[in-house]
């Protein structure tokens, strides 16, 4: 599904922004010598990624008519309301665990090197 660049900034878009930084993110670590930690930056934009995936998971897009009591289509009621779902629930622990790469890996740098 496209969406206009306006459209993702929106309040109920903003994961999938988060995505695309994060997968932009996760490419340069693998790509680029930054002057900061390679696998710190990948594994923290992984976690950024995963938590937000998740979270699309977990924001199916829904439609539903608002009826009268006559029986009468009046306004079709559209959003992402929040759905908890095993895939978002498997994907966000597993961002946490990443996570705990992210902190393991900085706790290493500075204790052994």
């Amino acid at each position: 599904m496209l969406v206009s660049l306006k459209a993702i900034f929106q309040a109920d878009e903003w994961f999938k922004a988060m995505i695309i930084f994060s997968a932009i993110t996760l490419l340069l670590s693998l790509t680029v010598d930054l002057q900061v930690d390679n696998i710190c930056v990948m594994l923290t934009s992984l976690s950024v990624l995963f938590w937000n995936i998740g979270e699309m998971a977990y924001r199916p897009y829904r439609e539903v008519l608002d009826v009268s009591p006559m029986g009468i289509p009046v306004a079709k009621l559209s959003g992402r309301p929040r759905v908890i779902s095993a895939s978002g629930i498997a994907l966000q622990v597993m961002s946490v665990l990443w996570a705990f790469g992210v902190i393991a890996r900085i706790i290493y740098l500075y204790r052994f090197t």
